[in-house]
C-alpha cells in the first residue's frame, strides 16, 4: 500500500506539505494503519458536519467508550467520538476513562475529503483543498 502512495508524486508532494504547516505545533508523528471495527463500534453514525472536536480514546482493553473503533495490528484500539463544542468534547472525555484526549479539527490543516468539504463548506473554507474546487 505504501508503494502506491510513494509512486504518486502529486500525492506525496501534498502529504509532505502537511507537516511543514504544523511544524512547532505538534510532536513527532506516529504512523499507524488501523482497521475499522464495525463489530466494536457504536450504532451512532459518523458525522462530519458540525464536528469541531474529536474525542479519541486509545486502549488495549475492552472499549469502554462508545464510538467508532479502529484497531491497529498490535491490538491497540482507537475510539473516536465527534463533538460540536469544546464543553461537549470535555464531557465525553471525562466519561471515557484513561487514554482519552480531545483534538480540535483545524479546517486549514490536512486534506479533507471532498464529501467532508461538501457537508460543511463554510467550516472548510480556510482549507486550500476547499478553495481549489
Amino acid at each position: 500500500m505504501a508503494d502506491g502512495y510513494a509512486s504518486n508524486p502529486a500525492l506525496m508532494a501534498a502529504l509532505l506539505e502537511v507537516p511543514k504547516r504544523k511544524q512547532g505545533l505538534v510532536g513527532a508523528p506516529i504512523d499507524i494503519l488501523a482497521n475499522y471495527r464495525r463489530d466494536l463500534s457504536g450504532k451512532a453514525a459518523w458525522k462530519v458536519r458540525g464536528t469541531r472536536f474529536l474525542v479519541v480514546t486509545v486502549t488495549k482493553g475492552d472499549p469502554r467508550a462508545p464510538g467508532t473503533v479502529f484497531e491497529a495490528p498490535d491490538g491497540t484500539l482507537f475510539i473516536l467520538r465527534p463533538a460540536a463544542t469544546r464543553p461537549q468534547a470535555d464531557a465525553l472525555a471525562a466519561t471515557a476513562g484513561p487514554g482519552t484526549r480531545v483534538f480540535a479539527v483545524r479546517p486549514y490543516w490536512g486534506m479533507p475529503a471532498k464529501d467532508w468539504i461538501a457537508a460543511d463548506p463554510e467550516f472548510w473554507k480556510p482549507n486550500p483543498m476547499a478553495r481549489s474546487k
